[in-house]
């Protein structure tokens, strides 16, 4: 609409607003390139609009939002200088905390995290003289994530803690601390606090609008928390390793229950089908009654259930996921849970579907598709189809010549011989 009318009413007076509305529209749709052609060309629309205006505001904007979108191309060189030369038009309080923001971000990007720091401990004082939350609260998150990438995380974590302090600040910013403070823990191996933290202010949000982010990222923790059990160099098949795993899958899974029952309007659902099918698989595997070295066996029936209930999560995962690396997963271990079913014929059906559905994304191929060409190699040894198997073998041979799982199916099929 903007374009339309620049196009069809060259004098308008709204000439300028127009083209900036324009710009901004591309910016907001992610072709940043378009927008920062819109703002810069000298024979386009704003350029002119701009010559001789007196509409200090919106030439303003038009400056941060060329900044910002040549930012995002990471044009550090560029948009820098432009913010500097903002410095010149005496600018309000609020729009200098914006310039020294983006310049803070662009030091940040280009890893001068000194002269980062430094800025951002005004961008603190600035936003505290003016009792701005909102800007208190971006500031020091951007201090924490400075702090992270100099190897603070400790300090990164007082940055974080100090947004909940900040008098009248909103429920969504103490949302946002509180997941970056998750964040550190996590990286730091501290999944007990995180899973802490999360749970309190669950107690204390019960009505938060985003409650769906925070249990998906509750429920993935749990499962951190079970990979790092299972996976410890101490963990054994006694049965209190096996009573924690199974506890720490169904902690996760409720979590992922309550998004999929009470929060149906979530954009997690597809992804919290996907973990609740996780879950479900690790705990089958849990009950040690599938062979996992090479050949297919009868599954006993707790295992079996298991496998049942992760077959129906992974089918609802790919109904409401839209072409991705998680929808293409989520087939991947529904023909896993077949093939372990021995339900060979639809364990081959849906290793074909990913083979060839999700071929075009760079993700699948590099992370799945050969392990998907060893699971069909797998299918038809058991099914008894070595033909099938011989042009299986074939394929993963000539087009992952590199990877291990080509090796596995070859000495697989030199076993089945």
């Amino acid at each position: 609409s903007y374009a339309d009318l620049l196009k069809e009413c060259p004098t308008s007076r709204f000439r300028l607003e127009a083209s900036y509305g324009e710009a901004f529209a591309r910016y907001k749709l992610g072709d940043t390139a378009r927008s920062v052609e819109l703002l810069r060309d000298s024979a386009g629309a704003f350029q002119q609009a701009a010559k001789g205006s007196t509409n200090e505001s919106v030439l303003v904007r038009g400056s941060f939002l060329l900044a910002e979108a040549l930012f995002a191309q990471k044009n550090f060189p560029v948009a820098e200088p432009m913010l500097t030369d903002l410095a010149k038009r005496g600018l309000s309080p609020e729009a200098e905390w914006q310039r020294q923001y983006l310049l803070a971000r662009i030091e940040l990007g280009d890893r001068r995290l000194d002269a980062a720091l430094l800025r951002v401990t005004n961008l603190v004082a600035i936003a505290t003289a003016r009792s701005n939350a909102v800007l208190q609260a971006r500031s020091l998150t951007l201090k924490g994530e400075i702090l992270e990438e100099k190897q603070q995380p400790e300090a990164a974590v007082h940055a974080y803690q100090d947004i909940a302090r900040i008098p009248g600040v909103a429920a969504d910013q103490k949302r946002q601390a509180l997941l970056k403070l998750v964040d550190v823990a996590v990286a730091q191996n501290r999944l007990t606090n995180a899973i802490q933290q999360l749970n309190a202010f669950l107690e204390q949000h019960a009505q938060d609008p985003n409650s769906d982010l925070i249990r998906f990222t509750l429920g993935e923790i749990y499962l951190k928390q079970f990979y790092a059990s299972t996976g410890s160099a101490n963990a054994t098949n006694t049965t209190s390793s096996l009573s924690l795993g199974t506890n720490l899958l169904s902690s996760a899974r409720s979590q992922f229950d309550l998004i999929i029952n009470q929060l149906t309007n979530s954009s997690f659902v597809g992804k919290a089908w996907l973990d609740r099918g996780w879950c479900f698989w690790e705990e089958a595997q849990l009950l040690g009654n599938t062979n996992v070295a090479g050949n297919a066996v009868s599954p006993a029936a707790p295992t079996e259930s298991k496998l049942l209930d992760g077959q129906k999560a992974f089918q609802a995962a790919i109904a409401s996921l839209p072409k991705s690396f998680d929808q293409a997963q989520a087939r991947f271990k529904l023909a896993d849970c077949q093939f372990q079913l021995r339900d060979y014929t639809n364990a081959l059906a849906n290793y074909h579907l990913l083979l060839d559905q999700s071929r075009d994304l760079l993700d699948v191929k590099e992370k799945l598709l050969d392990h998907a060409l060893y699971q069909v190699v797998r299918a038809c040894i058991a099914s008894g189809d070595l033909a099938a198997g011989r042009a299986a073998l074939d394929r993963i041979l000539a087009e992952f010549p590199r990877s291990p799982w080509s090796d596995d199916s070859l000495f697989l099929y030199g076993q089945a011989l």
